[in-house]
């Protein structure tokens, strides 16, 4: 076993080559981050890992047709580190995780729908729609970027949902894809979203408002969307305990989980 720094370009590298060998290969990485990003690189036969920090993790990402070897990596991973396993149906590298010291933290479902009335994204559109304030819904600037990764810190949980940094919420307010409602200044609503062609991501969604504010923000996010950009399918990822959440979006389910294990044992 090896263990160097790299560039993300010369880590895909590597995990061409092991793709070229034959026989199943399993990996997580499809490409996430700019080819000259660095990470600490771990390397064996049939098997490479390496570690990308994001602002506020340390994420693994693997490539490897040796599940043993790959196991064997793991085992070398910082603690508190984090795996995040996306795959059409039941985990099938939940034992190599295991092995390598990794527990299971939580499974995230994808759930999309394709559609050509926006209305038809909401469970409770016909409660709601009477309600629908889109003067309520206001962009972000940069001097709000203080207040969000505040409530990132508040609310959500950085093994699972992958905080922006300063700089990446930047670019994505710069971008209009972050809505708000505010009261008294104090953001009380945010729809932060992503466009990838004619698709639609909820990227993450916060209220302590009323159910109709978030509706109105996701409305008048969604009609921006389609009207400069065309968009007409539209997907989200959920923690699969937040039965809340899903049941707010009609979306369909799609049989794509993510498979997050943080690393315990050292």
């Amino acid at each position: 076993m090896t263990t160097e720094t790299c560039s993300i370009s010369q880590a895909t590298l590597l995990m061409n080559e092991i793709k070229k060998t034959g026989g199943k290969v399993f990996t997580n990485y499809f490409s996430n981050f700019p080819e000259d990003d660095e990470a600490d690189l771990l390397t064996t036969d049939g098997a490479i890992v390496f570690i990308k920090k994001d602002w506020k993790m340390s994420r693994v990402f693997f490539c490897s047709n040796n599940p043993g070897k790959l196991a064997e990596l793991l085992a070398t991973c910082p603690e508190g580190s984090a795996i995040d396993y996306i795959v059409k149906g039941d985990n099938d590298l939940s034992d190599v995780f295991h092995t390598g010291g990794f527990a299971h933290y939580s499974t995230y479902t994808k759930k999309g729908m394709h559609f050509d009335d926006i209305n038809e994204l909401h469970l409770n559109s016909r409660i709601y729609e009477r309600c629908y304030n889109e003067n309520c819904a206001i962009t972000a600037t940069e001097a709000d970027i203080p207040q969000l990764l505040d409530l990132m810190e508040a609310v959500f949980d950085a093994k699972t949902d992958h905080f922006p940094s300063e700089g990446e919420w930047r670019h994505i307010i710069n971008n209009n894809r972050v809505y708000l409602y505010k009261d008294g200044g104090t953001i009380k609503s945010f729809n932060a979203f992503e466009v990838k062609g004619k698709r639609y991501y909820f990227h993450i969604n916060y209220s302590s408002a009323t159910p109709d504010v978030l509706y109105s923000l996701d409305k008048k996010a969604l009609l921006d969307a389609k009207r400069d950009h065309k968009i007409n399918y539209a997907f989200a990822w959920f923690d699969t305990k937040n039965k809340n959440a899903i049941k707010r979006l009609n979306l369909n389910d799609e049989g794509i989980y993510d498979y997050i294990f943080i690393k315990t044992i050292c």
